[in-house]
Protein backbone atom coordinates (compact mmCIF):
# COMPACT_ATOMS: atom_id res chain seq x y z
CA UNK A 1 0.00 0.00 0.00
CA UNK A 2 2.47 2.61 0.51
CA UNK A 3 4.51 1.86 -3.03
CA UNK A 4 1.01 2.81 -4.15
CA UNK A 5 0.77 5.89 -2.18
CA UNK A 6 4.31 6.95 -3.40
CA UNK A 7 3.31 5.91 -7.02
CA UNK A 8 -0.01 7.76 -6.72
CA UNK A 9 2.58 11.05 -5.49
CA UNK A 10 4.57 11.02 -8.26
CA UNK A 11 2.12 10.84 -10.30
CA UNK A 12 -0.92 13.06 -9.21
CA UNK A 13 -1.17 15.48 -12.14
CA UNK A 14 -1.12 12.55 -14.82
CA UNK A 15 -3.61 10.80 -12.61
CA UNK A 16 -5.64 13.56 -11.96
CA UNK A 17 -5.77 14.34 -15.52
CA UNK A 18 -6.47 10.86 -16.87
CA UNK A 19 -9.83 10.54 -14.32
CA UNK A 20 -10.71 13.76 -15.52
CA UNK A 21 -11.05 12.71 -19.13
CA UNK A 22 -12.50 9.40 -18.42
CA UNK A 23 -15.21 11.09 -16.45
CA UNK A 24 -16.18 13.18 -18.66
CA UNK A 25 -16.30 10.99 -21.83
CA UNK A 26 -18.69 8.86 -19.86
CA UNK A 27 -20.92 12.26 -20.48
CA UNK A 28 -20.82 11.83 -24.22
CA UNK A 29 -21.69 7.99 -24.56
CA UNK A 30 -24.48 7.48 -26.66
CA UNK A 31 -26.53 5.45 -23.80
CA UNK A 32 -25.71 7.76 -21.56
CA UNK A 33 -29.76 8.31 -20.35
CA UNK A 34 -31.03 5.31 -21.90
CA UNK A 35 -31.41 1.42 -20.85
CA UNK A 36 -27.35 0.99 -20.79
CA UNK A 37 -27.20 4.23 -17.88
CA UNK A 38 -26.96 1.95 -14.75
CA UNK A 39 -24.05 0.41 -16.36
CA UNK A 40 -22.26 3.75 -17.12
CA UNK A 41 -22.82 5.52 -13.94
CA UNK A 42 -21.53 2.90 -12.32
CA UNK A 43 -18.11 3.02 -14.37
CA UNK A 44 -18.53 6.76 -13.61
CA UNK A 45 -18.82 6.46 -9.90
CA UNK A 46 -15.99 4.08 -9.93
CA UNK A 47 -13.89 6.69 -11.74
CA UNK A 48 -15.15 9.14 -8.68
CA UNK A 49 -14.40 6.74 -5.90
CA UNK A 50 -11.09 6.36 -7.17
CA UNK A 51 -10.47 9.92 -7.30
CA UNK A 52 -11.60 10.54 -4.29
CA UNK A 53 -9.50 7.83 -2.87
CA UNK A 54 -6.59 9.27 -4.29
CA UNK A 55 -6.99 13.02 -3.21
CA UNK A 56 -6.63 11.75 0.68
CA UNK A 57 -3.39 9.95 -0.82
CA UNK A 58 -1.92 13.16 -2.10
CA UNK A 59 -3.67 15.63 0.85
CA UNK A 60 -2.29 13.41 3.58
CA UNK A 61 1.23 14.59 4.96
CA UNK A 62 4.28 12.39 4.26
CA UNK A 63 5.39 10.06 6.70
CA UNK A 64 3.03 11.76 9.34
CA UNK A 65 -0.72 10.13 10.54
CA UNK A 66 -3.50 11.67 8.56
CA UNK A 67 -4.72 14.89 10.42
CA UNK A 68 -8.09 15.13 11.68
CA UNK A 69 -10.46 15.87 8.95
CA UNK A 70 -9.51 13.92 6.17
CA UNK A 71 -11.71 10.65 7.06
CA UNK A 72 -14.62 13.46 7.24
CA UNK A 73 -13.69 14.09 3.75
CA UNK A 74 -13.11 11.13 2.49
CA UNK A 75 -16.62 9.97 3.67
CA UNK A 76 -18.54 13.18 2.38
CA UNK A 77 -17.12 12.95 -0.94
CA UNK A 78 -17.88 9.12 -0.82
CA UNK A 79 -21.34 9.65 -0.40
CA UNK A 80 -21.92 12.49 -2.96
CA UNK A 81 -20.35 10.04 -5.23
CA UNK A 82 -22.66 6.85 -4.72
CA UNK A 83 -25.65 9.26 -4.51
CA UNK A 84 -26.72 8.98 -7.99
CA UNK A 85 -26.07 5.55 -8.12
CA UNK A 86 -28.48 4.63 -5.16
CA UNK A 87 -30.96 6.64 -6.80
CA UNK A 88 -30.61 4.72 -9.95
CA UNK A 89 -30.88 1.62 -8.00
CA UNK A 90 -34.17 3.22 -6.05
CA UNK A 91 -35.51 4.25 -9.11
CA UNK A 92 -35.50 1.01 -10.85
CA UNK A 93 -37.33 -0.39 -7.63
CA UNK A 94 -39.89 2.84 -7.40
CA UNK A 95 -41.31 1.86 -10.92
CA UNK A 96 -41.63 -1.73 -9.89
CA UNK A 97 -44.14 -0.60 -7.28
CA UNK A 98 -41.50 -1.02 -4.25
CA UNK A 99 -41.06 2.13 -2.46
CA UNK A 100 -40.05 5.54 -3.23
CA UNK A 101 -36.67 6.16 -4.28
CA UNK A 102 -36.91 9.91 -1.96
CA UNK A 103 -36.94 7.61 0.98
CA UNK A 104 -33.47 6.17 0.06
CA UNK A 105 -32.37 9.32 -1.14
CA UNK A 106 -33.47 11.33 2.34
CA UNK A 107 -31.58 8.30 4.02
CA UNK A 108 -28.38 9.64 2.36
CA UNK A 109 -29.07 13.17 3.04
CA UNK A 110 -29.30 12.83 6.92
CA UNK A 111 -25.98 11.14 6.86
CA UNK A 112 -24.46 13.73 4.64
CA UNK A 113 -25.94 16.39 7.05
CA UNK A 114 -24.71 14.59 9.76
CA UNK A 115 -20.88 15.09 8.41
CA UNK A 116 -21.45 18.40 7.37
CA UNK A 117 -22.49 19.24 10.96
CA UNK A 118 -19.32 18.05 11.94
CA UNK A 119 -17.70 19.82 9.66
CA UNK A 120 -18.97 22.60 10.77
CA UNK A 121 -18.44 22.21 14.32
CA UNK A 122 -14.75 21.25 13.76
CA UNK A 123 -14.06 24.34 11.54
CA UNK A 124 -15.76 27.00 14.62
CA UNK A 125 -19.00 27.21 12.76
CA UNK A 126 -17.49 29.23 9.85
CA UNK A 127 -19.00 29.26 6.74
CA UNK A 128 -19.11 26.13 4.69
CA UNK A 129 -17.11 25.93 1.83
CA UNK A 130 -17.82 23.70 -0.99
CA UNK A 131 -20.51 21.53 1.36
CA UNK A 132 -17.81 21.03 4.00
CA UNK A 133 -15.28 19.43 2.64
CA UNK A 134 -13.57 22.93 1.84
CA UNK A 135 -13.45 23.15 5.69
CA UNK A 136 -11.86 20.09 6.43
CA UNK A 137 -9.32 20.20 3.78
CA UNK A 138 -8.51 23.69 5.46
CA UNK A 139 -8.43 21.76 9.13
CA UNK A 140 -6.11 19.04 7.61
CA UNK A 141 -3.68 21.75 5.98
CA UNK A 142 -3.38 23.46 8.80
CA UNK A 143 -2.85 20.18 11.37
CA UNK A 144 -0.51 18.62 8.92
CA UNK A 145 1.38 22.28 9.35
CA UNK A 146 1.65 21.90 13.02
CA UNK A 147 0.40 24.82 15.50
CA UNK A 148 -0.69 27.89 14.15
CA UNK A 149 -2.45 30.99 15.39
CA UNK A 150 -6.28 30.91 15.39
CA UNK A 151 -8.18 33.38 13.23
CA UNK A 152 -10.55 35.46 15.39
CA UNK A 153 -13.53 36.49 14.49
CA UNK A 154 -15.17 39.97 14.94
CA UNK A 155 -16.73 39.30 17.59
CA UNK A 156 -14.04 37.61 20.11
CA UNK A 157 -11.45 39.92 18.90
CA UNK A 158 -13.99 42.51 20.23
CA UNK A 159 -14.81 41.03 23.00
CA UNK A 160 -11.36 40.48 24.04
CA UNK A 161 -10.19 43.94 23.62
CA UNK A 162 -12.94 45.30 25.39
CA UNK A 163 -12.03 43.35 28.70
CA UNK A 164 -8.83 44.35 28.31
CA UNK A 165 -9.55 47.95 28.88
CA UNK A 166 -12.11 47.40 31.44
CA UNK A 167 -9.29 45.76 33.22
CA UNK A 168 -6.01 47.51 32.22
CA UNK A 169 -7.02 50.85 30.38
CA UNK A 170 -9.15 54.16 31.12
CA UNK A 171 -10.90 54.85 28.02
CA UNK A 172 -10.29 58.42 26.12
CA UNK A 173 -13.15 61.03 27.03
CA UNK A 174 -14.08 64.01 25.24
CA UNK A 175 -13.29 66.20 28.28
CA UNK A 176 -9.83 64.24 29.34
CA UNK A 177 -8.00 67.03 27.00
CA UNK A 178 -9.12 69.79 29.78
CA UNK A 179 -8.54 67.54 32.56
CA UNK A 180 -5.33 66.09 31.24
CA UNK A 181 -4.07 70.30 30.61
CA UNK A 182 -5.31 70.68 34.35
CA UNK A 183 -3.32 68.04 35.75
CA UNK A 184 -0.41 69.21 33.94
CA UNK A 185 -0.27 72.55 35.13
CA UNK A 186 -0.85 70.93 38.68
CA UNK A 187 1.24 68.32 38.50
CA UNK A 188 -1.09 66.22 39.82
CA UNK A 189 -3.44 63.12 38.53
CA UNK A 190 -7.37 62.10 38.22
CA UNK A 191 -9.18 61.91 41.93
CA UNK A 192 -10.54 58.77 42.70
CA UNK A 193 -13.68 59.90 42.31
CA UNK A 194 -12.54 60.40 38.53
CA UNK A 195 -11.07 57.13 37.84
CA UNK A 196 -14.85 55.04 39.38
CA UNK A 197 -16.00 57.01 37.07
CA UNK A 198 -13.83 56.38 34.43
CA UNK A 199 -14.27 52.82 35.29
CA UNK A 200 -17.75 53.12 34.93
CA UNK A 201 -18.03 54.04 31.97
CA UNK A 202 -15.35 51.39 30.43
CA UNK A 203 -17.37 49.21 32.02
CA UNK A 204 -20.66 50.05 30.48
CA UNK A 205 -19.09 50.09 27.49
CA UNK A 206 -17.63 46.71 27.30
CA UNK A 207 -20.99 45.64 28.19
CA UNK A 208 -22.27 47.66 25.48
CA UNK A 209 -19.66 45.53 23.26
CA UNK A 210 -19.90 42.88 24.58
CA UNK A 211 -24.02 42.18 24.35
CA UNK A 212 -24.59 43.02 20.29
CA UNK A 213 -21.99 40.50 19.38
CA UNK A 214 -24.76 37.43 20.70
CA UNK A 215 -26.87 38.56 18.07
CA UNK A 216 -24.94 38.69 14.72
CA UNK A 217 -23.11 35.45 15.42
CA UNK A 218 -26.88 33.54 16.05
CA UNK A 219 -27.74 35.06 12.60
CA UNK A 220 -24.85 33.36 11.04
CA UNK A 221 -25.31 30.43 12.65
CA UNK A 222 -28.76 29.81 11.64
CA UNK A 223 -28.09 30.83 8.44
CA UNK A 224 -25.55 27.85 8.10
CA UNK A 225 -27.90 25.52 9.91
CA UNK A 226 -30.59 26.48 7.06
CA UNK A 227 -27.98 25.63 4.64
CA UNK A 228 -27.01 22.09 5.91
CA UNK A 229 -30.93 21.01 6.76
CA UNK A 230 -32.04 22.43 3.29
CA UNK A 231 -31.38 18.67 1.42
CA UNK A 232 -32.90 16.81 4.24
CA UNK A 233 -35.36 18.92 4.05
CA UNK A 234 -36.21 18.96 0.26
CA UNK A 235 -35.82 15.49 -0.33
CA UNK A 236 -38.24 14.52 2.69
CA UNK A 237 -40.74 17.17 1.37
CA UNK A 238 -40.34 15.34 -2.03
CA UNK A 239 -40.71 12.05 -0.44
CA UNK A 240 -44.35 13.23 1.32
CA UNK A 241 -45.82 15.52 -2.01
CA UNK A 242 -43.87 14.38 -5.19
CA UNK A 243 -41.70 15.94 -7.72
CA UNK A 244 -45.10 17.59 -9.17
CA UNK A 245 -46.16 19.75 -6.09
CA UNK A 246 -44.69 23.55 -5.83
CA UNK A 247 -44.31 22.60 -2.17
CA UNK A 248 -41.21 21.22 -2.28
CA UNK A 249 -39.80 23.51 -4.50
CA UNK A 250 -41.33 26.42 -2.32
CA UNK A 251 -39.71 25.25 0.89
CA UNK A 252 -36.07 24.46 -0.84
CA UNK A 253 -35.98 28.35 -2.42
CA UNK A 254 -37.33 29.58 1.04
CA UNK A 255 -34.99 28.08 3.12
CA UNK A 256 -32.21 29.17 0.59
CA UNK A 257 -33.34 32.88 0.60
CA UNK A 258 -33.44 32.54 4.40
CA UNK A 259 -30.67 31.49 4.76
CA UNK A 260 -29.07 34.13 2.70
CA UNK A 261 -30.83 37.15 4.40
CA UNK A 262 -29.82 35.70 7.81
CA UNK A 263 -26.31 35.45 7.05
CA UNK A 264 -26.03 39.12 5.26
CA UNK A 265 -28.11 40.70 7.94
CA UNK A 266 -25.45 39.24 10.84
CA UNK A 267 -22.78 40.07 8.71
CA UNK A 268 -24.44 43.79 8.50
CA UNK A 269 -24.84 43.73 12.24
CA UNK A 270 -21.42 42.99 12.61
CA UNK A 271 -20.11 45.12 10.37
CA UNK A 272 -22.57 48.44 11.57
CA UNK A 273 -22.37 50.61 15.12
CA UNK A 274 -23.89 48.16 17.37
CA UNK A 275 -20.33 46.97 18.06
CA UNK A 276 -19.82 50.44 19.63
CA UNK A 277 -22.98 51.04 20.78
CA UNK A 278 -24.01 54.52 20.75
CA UNK A 279 -19.97 55.70 20.82
CA UNK A 280 -18.98 57.69 18.03
CA UNK A 281 -15.43 57.63 16.09
CA UNK A 282 -14.18 60.68 18.42
CA UNK A 283 -15.00 59.02 21.67
CA UNK A 284 -13.15 55.61 20.76
CA UNK A 285 -9.90 54.52 21.80
CA UNK A 286 -6.78 53.79 19.49
CA UNK A 287 -7.46 50.18 20.04
CA UNK A 288 -11.71 50.36 19.25
CA UNK A 289 -10.82 52.72 16.07
CA UNK A 290 -8.16 50.14 15.05
CA UNK A 291 -10.78 47.50 15.37
CA UNK A 292 -13.33 49.48 13.63
CA UNK A 293 -11.41 49.03 10.59
CA UNK A 294 -10.85 45.49 10.94
CA UNK A 295 -13.98 44.74 11.10
CA UNK A 296 -15.10 46.20 7.66
CA UNK A 297 -13.45 42.46 6.17
CA UNK A 298 -16.41 40.33 7.78
CA UNK A 299 -15.83 37.67 5.10
CA UNK A 300 -12.48 35.64 4.03
CA UNK A 301 -11.85 35.84 0.36
CA UNK A 302 -12.77 31.86 -0.10
CA UNK A 303 -16.50 32.86 2.00
CA UNK A 304 -17.48 36.09 -0.30
CA UNK A 305 -16.60 33.45 -3.31
CA UNK A 306 -18.83 30.71 -1.58
CA UNK A 307 -21.30 33.35 -0.62
CA UNK A 308 -21.40 34.53 -4.19
CA UNK A 309 -21.69 30.69 -5.97
CA UNK A 310 -24.35 30.15 -3.37
CA UNK A 311 -26.49 33.40 -5.39
CA UNK A 312 -25.69 31.85 -8.78
CA UNK A 313 -26.71 28.38 -7.48
CA UNK A 314 -30.02 29.79 -7.54
CA UNK A 315 -30.48 29.46 -10.64
CA UNK A 316 -30.64 25.59 -10.31
CA UNK A 317 -34.11 26.47 -9.59
CA UNK A 318 -34.86 27.00 -12.98
CA UNK A 319 -33.72 22.60 -13.21
CA UNK A 320 -36.28 22.16 -10.64
CA UNK A 321 -39.89 20.41 -10.89
CA UNK A 322 -42.34 21.73 -11.28
CA UNK A 323 -40.96 24.71 -13.17
CA UNK A 324 -38.98 23.01 -15.31
CA UNK A 325 -41.57 20.81 -16.72
CA UNK A 326 -44.20 23.67 -16.68
CA UNK A 327 -41.66 26.59 -18.47
CA UNK A 328 -38.07 25.53 -18.57
CA UNK A 329 -38.18 22.73 -20.83
CA UNK A 330 -40.18 24.89 -23.23
CA UNK A 331 -37.85 27.64 -23.40
CA UNK A 332 -34.83 24.77 -24.13
CA UNK A 333 -36.91 23.49 -26.50
CA UNK A 334 -37.67 26.74 -28.30
CA UNK A 335 -33.29 27.43 -28.60
CA UNK A 336 -32.93 24.40 -29.97
CA UNK A 337 -35.03 24.30 -32.66
CA UNK A 338 -34.02 27.52 -33.32
CA UNK A 339 -30.06 27.06 -33.41
CA UNK A 340 -30.53 23.68 -35.36
CA UNK A 341 -30.27 26.23 -38.29
CA UNK A 342 -26.61 26.49 -37.66
CA UNK A 343 -24.92 22.94 -38.47
CA UNK A 344 -22.63 23.12 -35.52
CA UNK A 345 -24.25 25.25 -32.93
CA UNK A 346 -27.58 23.27 -33.59
CA UNK A 347 -25.76 19.71 -32.58
CA UNK A 348 -23.92 20.94 -29.41
CA UNK A 349 -27.43 22.66 -28.62
CA UNK A 350 -29.03 19.22 -29.46
CA UNK A 351 -26.32 17.26 -27.22
CA UNK A 352 -26.68 19.64 -24.51
CA UNK A 353 -30.19 19.82 -24.45
CA UNK A 354 -30.06 15.82 -24.30
CA UNK A 355 -27.68 15.58 -21.21
CA UNK A 356 -29.90 18.56 -19.40
CA UNK A 357 -32.95 16.83 -19.62
CA UNK A 358 -31.03 13.24 -18.60
CA UNK A 359 -29.58 15.18 -15.63
CA UNK A 360 -32.91 16.92 -14.73
CA UNK A 361 -34.60 13.56 -14.42
CA UNK A 362 -32.54 12.48 -11.23
CA UNK A 363 -32.59 14.52 -7.50
CA UNK A 364 -28.78 13.79 -7.21
CA UNK A 365 -27.25 15.16 -10.41
CA UNK A 366 -29.57 18.98 -10.14
CA UNK A 367 -28.14 18.52 -6.00
CA UNK A 368 -25.06 18.28 -7.15
CA UNK A 369 -25.39 21.40 -9.70
CA UNK A 370 -26.91 23.26 -6.39
CA UNK A 371 -22.89 22.44 -4.47
CA UNK A 372 -24.97 19.98 -2.17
Amino acid sequence: MERYAAWVRRNAGLLSLFETGLSSVTWLLPERFSEGELSIEALHTALGLLSSFHDSIVSAPLGAPAPPGVDLALALSTLEQVQVLVELFATRQEERGRGSRYTSLALLESIKALVRLAAWRRSGSRLLLHGGCGNLEQAAEVDSRGPAVAQGRPQEVFGAFAAFRQNRCRPFEPGDKESATAAGRSGGSGSGKGGGKAGGRAGAQAASLGRPAALPERLILAAELLYILRPLAYALALRRWGRSSWRPWLLSLGMDLASMQLGAAGARLAQGSPWFGKGQPADLGPSLLLLRCLQQTRWAAEEERELAARRFRLLVYLLRDPLFSRYTQAALQRWVGASSRVPLLGWLSGRAAEILLGVQRYYSYVERMAGS
